[in-house]
């Protein structure tokens, strides 16, 4: 099944579709329609026409789809959601045009359209329905824009449309504060705030609301204006270090007097070679700024500068120390060690900012980072790696103000002489019930006297342990039944260097069977493939274990399975 889909665009503009891997234009056909089109030559297309433009409420809506290609007859389905995303329309129909009539809101129009073969194509589009009553500004106004401080400013609504009487809400926003004011839905046409005794810059809010509920919001700026005796200054402004790390956050607080108020700020720095930055294209309200530092070192200059209500100028300039936070004396104990030996990490942080704390991690040449939990305050490390090879231990460094550093080593972990068992042998893998089956114990490489604990299982049971530690480096194992038998010993010496190794022993009966038929004998895994040898009738074995319809046995000192054997 192939789904074709389509995006709308702007009316009077080209319409971009996709199908099938192809692109296609479909021109707009006219000043008030969208025309979509989709798809290849053999492929099933579909075209709408969604109405576009002045559209009201209660209007009679006309789409329009228009299907060719695929095979058989078409149905579409034509859906309506709205800007939430829920359908408010959902039509099924053979025809390939509907009407609809909708509330006041932005709409999508998607339709489907799917062919006898169960083809299928889409497209949507934007509908805007309007208001046709909805509230308009008529003029609203404030009867002032500039105001000496604890004078009045007056805010005079004026709107039309919608359905009378209107209701007024009245508010203003202090941009300094970030406060703001606000009276309610109230039946007065006018509405006066007597300013506070400070300048600032304003913006209020007139909203009218209709007997229907509709409302509709105009904005408006002011400013408030108090004139001083003083020439304007930014002396008592502030910043919070003169030395910093490189990357780290400097804060100032904006602090403007005498002028006239209010007041916008501009922060700038110049780095070491000698360039200012600007942080903002103009000034702004803000009277507080925070900001991090390039990371580089040397010696900035950092410039709140602040200008009145008249354009007057006045600044001051701190020179910030700029030290990089770095652990550049970080060491290791060795970048050579033997396996199982631990090397130490010490890490020396210079010029942080407030603690630091570390993150470890390594990893094996060639494969991926291990990371070491989560950041800690400890500036040490342990690091122990089991098996010889390449390895790289890494730290990462975080001050209070969050610049990171990190500094990784190359550590080369070789193979020790540890002690091994490899050479240990079993008398035997194959033998009689109550026969003594000896395991003898070679070690090597042992750091001083070495001890020896042994066990048994039987197949598919737990581990037997015969006694504790011993340092007797072999032992006799003697079964009375016949079973498949694991034994095994574990070594360890003065180092506390553990080995193991395990021995798999066919235990066999004492009596024989006779095959009373002839019958092959199994060698492998799966006991139905390869086959060892052709036993003729009268064929004389010894059971070792048998497991449902097969039976492990001993032939001629070789081992080998039998399905449903018929013993005598």
């Amino acid at each position: 099944m192939k789904i074709v889909r389509m995006f709308a665009a702007a009316a009077m503009a080209s319409v971009m579709a996709f199908s099938a891997g192809t692109i296609a234009n479909a021109a707009v056909t006219s000043t008030d329609k969208i025309t979509y089109g989709v798809g290849a030559d053999n492929e099933l297309k579909l075209s709408a026409e969604v109405p576009q433009g002045s559209i009201y409420e209660g209007d009679s809506i006309l789409v329009k789809a228009s299907a060719n290609g695929g095979s058989g007859e078409y149905k579409y389905t034509f859906t309506v959601k709205n800007s939430k995303g829920a359908a408010v329309k959902n039509i099924e129909t053979k025809n390939s045009e509907i009407t609809v009539s909708l509330d006041a809101g932005s709409y999508t129009v998607v339709i489907d359209v799917t062919d006898g073969a169960g083809n299928k194509a889409s497209a949507e589009a934007k509908l805007t329905v309007e208001d046709r009553n909805a509230l308009v500004n008529n003029g609203t106004s404030l009867s002032k824009r500039v105001v000496s401080a604890g004078e009045k400013i007056t805010l005079i609504p004026s709107f039309k449309g919608g359905k009378e009487p209107y209701t007024y809400n009245y508010s203003y926003f202090n941009r300094y504060t970030n406060k703001s004011a606000s009276s309610g839905f109230i039946s007065k046409k006018t509405y006066a705030y007597i300013m506070p005794t400070s300048g600032g810059y304003y913006q209020f809010t007139i909203t009218a609301k209709d007997a229907d509920g509709r409302e509709k919001s105009v904005k408006l700026d002011a400013v408030v204006v108090k004139k001083t005796n003083e020439k304007l200054s930014m002396a008592d402004s502030k910043i919070n270090t003169n030395l910093i790390a490189a990357g780290g956050k400097i804060m100032t607080e904006n602090i403007a007097r005498g002028g006239t108020a209010p007041y916008k700020y501009r922060i700038t720095y110049k780095d070491p070679s000698g360039k200012w930055i600007y942080l903002d294209s103009d000034y702004t309200y803000s009277k507080s700024r925070s900001f991090n530092l390039p990371v580089k070192s040397g010696a900035f200059a950092v410039r709140v500068s602040a200008k009145d209500y008249t354009g007057a100028y006045s600044e001051k300039i701190f020179n910030v120390n700029v030290k990089p936070f770095n652990i550049d004396s970080t060491s290791i104990s060795s970048t050579s060690v033997d396996a199982g030996k631990p090397l130490t990490m010490t890490i020396a942080p210079q010029n942080n900012i407030g603690s630091v704390k570390y993150h470890y991690s390594y990893h094996y040449e060639g494969k991926n980072w291990t990371y070491l939990g989560d950041y800690v305050s400890n500036s040490t490390r342990k690091f122990t790696f089991s098996y010889p090879g390449v390895f790289y231990i890494r730290v990462g460094a975080k001050d209070g103000e969050g610049t990171y550093r990190e500094k990784q080593f190359k550590i080369t972990v070789k193979s020790p002489k540890v002690m091994n068992i490899s050479g240990s042998t079993i008398s035997s893998t194959l033998a009689q019930c109550g026969t003594a089956v000896r395991l003898n114990v070679k070690t090597a490489d042992a750091s001083g006297k070495v001890k020896y604990h042994y066990s048994y299982h039987a197949e598919g049971k737990p581990w037997t342990y015969l006694g504790d530690y011993t340092t007797t480096a072999y032992k006799d194992f003697r079964f009375g039944w016949n079973n498949v038998y694991y034994v095994r010993v574990g070594a360890k010496d003065e180092a506390g260097i553990y080995r193991e190794k395990q021995f798999r022993i066919n235990i066999f009966s004492k009596y024989t069977k006779t095959v009373k038929q002839a019958v092959t004998l199994k060698s492998s895994a799966n006991w139905s493939s390869q086959s060892m040898v052709r036993l003729q009738t009268g064929a004389k074995v010894n059971v070792i274990k048998t497991y449902g319809k097969w039976t492990l046995v001993r032939y001629n000192n070789k081992t080998g399975y039998l399905y449903e054997p018929v013993f005598g």
